[in-house]
């Protein structure tokens, strides 16, 4: 007769419900992967083994847009918080870039939009800047659209960010 490990049919609302008992509030799995945690207005990450794996405690953080990189806030900052080592066996998240942007949106795992000085631009994971700050709003439309619109002076610049190509040729076509 063959056995059944339960663990393997557990749901990610199930195990939700188990983490709430040691903490404040559970986000919801990503990917069936990570989860971001809540104790006493603090935020940290598991992963689906129910192991911390995070050193730095968070006053915030966004969820995982996409599977490697997550928003995180602190001391009024955000940064972004990614994986050491893309293999599942030593997963501890670490600071990729330090908390020291006003606002922050991860688009793709190649990129992201940055507020500095109160203005936005565009920055890809290796810093390079791929856009300087000199926009006023910034919004990103993940579903449906696929784009991160720039608004500088009420004149809206509609890019494309899957990659620092399209990115550079969709601003290519507001350059004078």
């Amino acid at each position: 007769m063959k056995k059944h490990d339960i663990s393997n049919n557990i749901t990610e609302t199930q195990i939700a419900e188990i983490l709430k008992n040691k903490y404040d509030e559970v986000r919801k799995f990503k990917n069936f992967q990570y989860a971001a945690v809540k104790k006493w207005d603090k935020w940290w990450f598991v992963d689906r083994k129910w192991n911390e794996i995070c050193d730095i405690i968070y006053d915030e953080v966004k969820d995982f847009e996409f599977e490697w990189y997550a928003p995180v806030k602190l001391n009024w900052k955000w940064g972004l918080a990614t994986k050491q080592s893309r293999n599942w066996e030593s997963s501890k998240f670490f600071l990729e870039f330090p908390c020291e942007y006003e606002s922050l949106i991860n688009m793709y795992d190649n990129s992201f939009a940055f507020k500095q000085n109160w203005k936005w631009g565009v920055m890809d994971i290796n810093g390079e800047i791929l856009i300087p700050c000199e926009y006023d709003e910034a919004h990103f439309y993940a579903w449906g659209h696929n784009t991160l619109t720039l608004i500088k002076k009420w004149k809206e610049f509609r890019i494309n960010p899957r990659s620092n190509w399209d990115i550079k040729a969709s601003m290519q076509k507001y350059i004078k």
